[in-house]
């Protein structure tokens, strides 16, 4: 009784991980293009400006 108890916690809590680092990596993934795109913006420019 105890051991099923514990598997169904366990996996409740893993869904919840699971949960979390998706709701984060979007957040990351959100925020690197964002930076990507800040830092390369100005570069992309320069390049353009050398041709």
């Amino acid at each position: 009784m105890q051991k099923e108890n514990n598997q169904r916690e366990w996996k409740e809590y893993k869904s919840g991980i699971t949960f979390l680092l998706a709701g984060l990596g979007s957040v990351i993934c959100i925020r690197l293009r964002c930076l990507v795109q800040r830092v390369f913006r100005p570069v992309t420019g320069l390049f353009h400006l050398g041709e």
